[in-house]
């Protein structure tokens, strides 16, 4: 590495001295891993990936590229971009099942909606509510269920169906609490 570093600089110089004011520079794939899209500027146009690794130093009006990394200095990342938003209400299998004493139950909601999600034994009677009528914004949705009914006792070994209502969209799926 120690050898490495002492050639990086001479390097740089000799990119920016070979590299005119006006000048199409390409990048090769190999040296920027999965990409090429074409960059421009005023003065300069790179072929590469923003994000991706480049050896030198190339700059334009609106691109800066380093030893190690290409980016662009218009753009300033303000936060992460959030997934796609599901497309259909769903309700997701519980995971894990069998379960004890914890689970997962999984959902979509692709517009905004009055949630309900409840956990019925096998003769019907209401055991749990686990969101009770709540106004939750479109997204992918997580809740987990400790295996307890409303009253916070601990529910025998057996079959249960857990129910979630949201606007319109209803859907029922059955789970296995083991102990």
């Amino acid at each position: 590495m120690r050898k490495f570093s002492r050639w990086i600089p001479a390097l740089v110089a000799l990119l920016l001295a070979a590299t005119p004011a006006a000048a199409e520079i390409t990048m090769p794939r190999s040296v920027l891993g999965n990409g090429a899209v074409l960059t421009s500027g005023d003065n300069n146009h790179a072929l590469g990936t923003l994000g991706q690794a480049v050896v030198g130093i190339v700059t334009g009006s609106g691109h800066i590229g380093e030893i190690g990394f290409w980016y662009d200095y218009n753009q300033i990342v303000t936060g992460v971009a959030e997934p796609d938003l599901p497309l259909a209400f769903s309700l997701k299998q519980n995971f894990p099942n069998p379960f004890n004493p914890l689970t997962v139950i999984g959902f979509d909601l692709p517009d905004p909606a009055r949630v309900h999600l409840r956990v019925y034994d096998l003769t019907g009677r209401l055991q749990c509510t686990i969101i009770a009528g709540v106004r939750m914004e479109p997204g992918r949705c997580e809740v987990t269920w400790n295996g307890r009914n409303d009253a916070g006792a601990k529910l025998s070994s057996g079959i249960y169906f857990y129910r979630i209502d949201a606007g319109s969209f209803s859907r029922t799926r059955r789970m296995v609490l083991l102990k």
